[in-house]
């Protein structure tokens, strides 16, 4: 498990990367970020996560679009966001933050692990 401090990981609030959704949890419920996640490990430790963005009324329709975050381990026993992107499959077009360190989604995933473990600690699979 992982969490954004040793403080919100004592509280119970934790991220987990599973084969089936990368869910948040908290004391008392969960709630899935990204389901049925790819995960991709490259030659340098970094973590690429491709999931299907839901649909949306007047937006991208369900399955047209694709999220892609890139997780970097380079700390000991920390990850963080160096990449993100959404891609509309259908026009070709990506978006991705001007500002990253104003970017939600980097702050959520922006993680030290919950169990004291550091280097060689899989990501997927975690729970």
């Amino acid at each position: 498990m992982w969490g954004r401090s040793a403080a919100a990981c004592e509280a119970g609030i934790t991220a987990s990367f599973g084969a089936d959704a990368v869910r948040l949890s908290y004391p008392d419920g969960s709630a899935v970020l990204f389901a049925r996640p790819r995960y991709a490990l490259d030659r340098d430790g970094r973590v690429t996560i491709r999931f299907a963005l839901p649909g949306a009324p007047g937006g991208v329709g369900a399955g047209a679009g694709e999220g892609v975050v890139v997780l970097d381990g380079a700390e000991e026993g920390r990850l963080r966001v160096v990449q993100r992107r959404f891609m509309d499959k259908r026009t070709g077009a990506v978006a991705a933050p001007l500002d990253a360190e104003a970017d939600p989604l980097a702050a959520t995933l922006s993680l030290v692990r919950c169990d004291g473990a550091s280097e060689g600690a899989k990501l997927r699979g975690r729970s």
